[in-house]
C-alpha cells in the first residue's frame, strides 16, 4: 500500500494527476477506510480542476472525521472554484471553528465574500487575516481591492454624501 501512496506523491510532483488518482484509487480499493488517501485524492481532483470528484472525496473524509480541517478547507476551495460561494462560506466556517487563528482561510472567506458580492463580510476577513499574520502583502493586496471595490460601489458613495 505504501507503495501506491508513494508513487502517487511522485506523480504529482511532475504534475501528472490522471496517474496519482490511479494509484489513490488503487490504495482507496485496497483500504476504503482510509481517509489519508481520499484527502489525497481529493487534492488531486481539485489540482486537475475536477472539482466536482473533489467535493465528494473531501465529502468522505469529513465522514471519516468531522473535524478534519483540511478537508473543509479543500472542499471549500472545490465549490469556490464551481462558483458556489455559499456552500464555500460555510466550509470556511468550520474551519475556523476549527481552526480560529488560520490567517490564510479568512483571506480565503474574503475573496469568496467578495466574490459573492459582500463587500462588508469581506472586509471584515480580510481584516482579521491582516491582524492574525501582519507581514502577508497578499492579505494587504485584497484588502485594498475591498476598499476600491466600496469606494466605486454606488451605494457607497450615495450612502456618504
Amino acid at each position: 500500500m505504501r507503495a501506491y501512496f508513494h508513487r502517487a506523491r511522485a506523480y504529482l510532483a511532475k504534475d501528472d494527476t490522471d496517474s496519482a488518482i490511479a494509484d489513490y484509487t488503487e490504495l482507496i480499493k485496497l483500504s476504503p477506510n482510509n481517509q489519508f488517501a481520499y484527502a489525497c485524492r481529493g487534492f488531486a481532483y481539485n489540482k486537475q480542476g475536477d472539482f466536482d470528484h473533489a467535493i465528494a472525496d473531501y465529502t468522505q473524509v469529513i465522514e471519516f472525521n468531522p473535524r478534519d480541517a483540511h478537508a473543509y478547507a479543500g472542499r471549500a476551495h472545490a465549490y469556490k472554484a464551481k462558483g458556489d460561494f455559499n456552500r464555500a462560506v460555510a466550509d470556511y466556517d468550520q474551519v475556523i471553528q476549527l481552526a480560529p487563528k488560520a490567517a490564510k482561510i479568512f483571506r480565503a472567506r474574503g475573496i469568496t465574500n467578495l466574490q459573492a458580492g459582500s463587500l462588508p463580510k469581506s472586509l471584515e476577513d480580510l481584516k482579521q487575516s491582516s491582524a492574525l499574520d501582519p507581514k502577508d502583502s497578499y492579505t494587504s493586496l485584497w484588502l485594498d481591492i475591498v476598499a476600491t471595490c466600496r469606494a466605486a460601489s454606488p451605494r457607497q458613495r450615495h450612502n456618504s454624501t
